[in-house]
């Protein structure tokens, strides 16, 4: 959801230089949401038509009021409304008063959602000094009547521009005010500072990233069925008078050598850390303060040694996208958590809430005493977690949904009698489950890449698949990818418009990757990237290899070029090219973004996450013709995989390789073979 912006780079750089005052550039604050502007009658806002409501200077009940006017909402005047804050509760409206436009706050019934998005305005609260004396005033725009004159040297927290013009938060007579004034009268007060490999925050700072945070929202259906309605995702603010954003860290935009450790001091006041406010480092402990109160997705492709909830931090766990946590550890006297040999349980040591993934032990011994194991206490969303069996104890009562979710290795488990309720998903994406042991009474439905019923996937050592896909088993079943495919691997197979397969709709070349979205009947429907679209039909299921996303044996954490020694760490790899992301930026506007550059296979070498005890390699075929198995070095031909399949090495012997993939064993010539190694081995 939601990965880096446009300006993260750049924004992350200039917030940790070492402190220096400079006046503030307007076209780095403009609304990162876009201003709406269009008429908000009394439906939209949920009002009936006539109703009178106070316009207030800022959206904070009790803020300041005088000059500020009340607005009656009609249908034949309706205001115009330019966006809302704090979960659609304010509206932000332009009106008119002594004939000049005016821009104020509205108090509106929370269940608004009338935003084409639903999402509210995205917004950083940046601490600035004044540097001359200027004035403050309600409307947008320069030569407007002043409210009250801003000092110079005096603090107030900028947010964003408009109409030339900076929107700050001040006092009016003791209360709170948002006011327009002259940006080139404000220079950023920096609060994120940069010493070496050490990163610290000003006391003031509260926010961590913006203000705006995620989830999911349900409208009901007409029927009031629990299956009937929508789901989506709604963003939305969360700010109090005072907060002080501090921008979110990317760690790879700072030049520093791949691998570095870095130290980071939360400050004390620290009450929200927003999504993906640490990007793509190595931290040494992570100290989560008291004030803390919401934690929105905050790490991706982060790796802490260790985290720490001190005595009063009793937040939601922080959790993240390809970030792993060594070790957990909560402070004596914690009213919510506490810790046992790194492992996060909660204060009474009945639940178990979270096992760090980035713990390289094989087997782990769930203490006695442990009651209910939580919801992803096992999770690892790149299905590495290095644990291959898992005991659990006598008294274990309840195992919640998506427990052990993305528990890769996870070979064997015994669910013992007293364990009275299992979650429906606890064993999502455990790909290398053989053997599962339940109480009478009890089953496991398995999902995500386990749920290929007549599969063995394996992301260890679990051998090889068949090469069916049975039908009563695929009936409701979330979409996967696979190959068109046919026992020559060459030519093309025919796409037709129904599951009886009788007429014809187009042809597929063998090795197009399809979507399967349902099995019926024999023929499997499927969707594909056809010209300008996707386009849909079905297909019988014997023309169609396995998923390719089942067999996944590692995950690339970085590529280095052979020549040069240079380093890389978003990898994507495809028909003998490696695309690797680059920093750039854009000339005329001064933001930088992510642009990808291609490399030659050959002149790379490819690094994973994961231990050295077997060779796994990458299968690629840049001309994108089938790689052939072959049953003995110059043998006869056994079979055939595609460009991109993940390999275990199992010998290599006269320019020949012996490799297992999920669809067999076989010889294949070595330049097709690229071995991957395991981070931090010297080829």
């Amino acid at each position: 959801m939601r990965k880096h912006c446009l300006r993260l780079c750049l924004l992350a750089v200039l917030c940790l230089l070492p402190a220096a005052a400079s006046a503030i550039d307007i076209t780095d604050w403009r609304w990162q949401t876009e201003l709406r502007d269009f008429a908000a009658d009394p439906a939209f806002l949920c009002v009936e038509d006539g109703t009178v409501l106070p316009v207030l200077g800022a959206p904070f009940d009790g803020a300041w009021r005088d000059p500020l006017a009340e607005v009656t909402v009609r249908e034949e005047t309706p205001v115009t409304l330019r966006g809302t804050l704090q979960s659609q509760r304010w509206a932000m409206v332009e009106y008119t008063a002594d004939d000049e436009v005016r821009c104020g706050w509205l108090r509106v019934d929370p269940d608004l959602f009338g935003m084409d998005e639903r999402i509210d305005l995205d917004i950083l609260r940046i601490l600035c000094r004044v540097t001359r004396d200027t004035g403050a005033s309600v409307s947008p725009g320069s030569g407007r009547p002043s409210v009250r004159t801003l000092r110079k040297g005096e603090t107030v927290i900028a947010m964003f521009a408009m109409s030339g013009s900076m929107y700050v938060e001040t006092e009016v007579d003791g209360q709170i005010a948002w006011l327009f004034t002259d940006p080139d009268a404000l220079e950023e007060i920096p609060v994120m500072f940069r010493e070496g490999t050490s990163i610290r925050f000003d006391s003031r700072v509260t926010v961590l990233g913006n203000c705006m945070m995620g989830g999911e929202h349900f409208i009901p259906g007409d029927s009031g069925d629990e299956d009937d309605g929508e789901w989506f995702y709604v963003q939305h603010t969360d700010i109090r008078p005072g907060d002080v954003s501090a921008r979110s860290i990317d760690f790879s935009s700072f030049g520093e050598a791949y691998g570095t450790v870095w130290q980071v001091s939360l400050p004390d006041r620290l009450r929200i850390i927003n999504a993906e406010a640490f990007v793509s480092g190595t931290v040494t402990e992570l100290r989560l303060p008291a004030a803390l109160e919401s934690c929105d997705n905050p790490f991706y492709g982060t790796d802490i040694l260790r985290m720490v909830f001190t005595k009063d931090c009793v937040c939601d766990l922080p959790v993240g996208d390809y970030t792993t946590v060594n070790e957990y550890a909560a402070e004596e006297g914690n009213p919510r958590y506490s810790s046992r040999d790194g492992v996060l349980f909660s204060a009474d040591g009945k639940t178990l809430i979270s096992y760090p993934n980035g713990r390289k032990d094989t087997h782990y011994d769930v203490p006695a005493g442990v009651e209910t194991i939580r919801r992803g206490a096992f999770s690892d969303d790149e299905m590495n977690l290095p644990l291959k069996t898992i005991s659990l104890p006598i008294g274990l009562r309840r195992i919640e949904d998506y427990a052990f979710d993305g528990c890769g290795r996870l070979q064997s488990l015994t669910v013992p009698l007293t364990v009275t309720e299992l979650g429906e998903k606890a064993f999502y994406d455990c790909v290398s489950l053989e053997r599962l042991s339940l109480p009478p009474g009890l089953s496991a439905a398995f999902g995500g890449y386990a749920e290929q019923a007549d599969f063995t996937f394996y992301n260890g050592d679990n051998g090889v698949s068949v090469e069916t896909v049975p039908d009563a088993n695929r009936a409701g079943f979330r979409w996967y990818y696979a190959w068109v495919d046919n026992p020559a691997g060459e030519g093309s197979e025919t796409l037709y418009t129904s599951s009886s397969c009788t007429q014809a709709s187009r042809e597929l070349p063998v090795g197009t990757t399809v979507r399967v979205e349902e099995i019926r009947d024999g023929a499997a429907n499927v969707s594909v990237v056809y010209g300008s679209g996707w386009k849909s039909g079905w297909i019988p299921v014997g023309s169609l290899a396995q998923a390719i996303d089942a067999a996944k044996l590692f995950n690339y954490s970085s590529a280095v070029v052979r020549e040069t020694g240079e380093r890389f760490s978003d990898v994507r790899v495809s028909a003998g090219q490696v695309s690797v992301s680059v920093p750039a930026c854009d000339e005329e506007s001064g933001y930088w973004y992510t642009d990808w550059k291609d490399l030659d296979l050959k002149d790379v070498i490819l690094l994973r996450s994961g231990d050295d005890a077997r060779t796994l390699a990458l299968l690629s075929s840049p001309s994108g013709e089938a790689i052939r198995f072959r049953d003995a070095p110059d043998g006869a031909e056994t079979g055939h995989v595609y460009d991109g399949v993940q390999a275990i090495v199992l010998e290599r012997r006269d320019g020949w390789s012996l490799v297992r993939t999920i669809r067999g064993d076989g010889w294949v010539r070595d330049e097709s073979v690229c071995v991957v190694y395991p981070e931090g081995h010297t080829p």
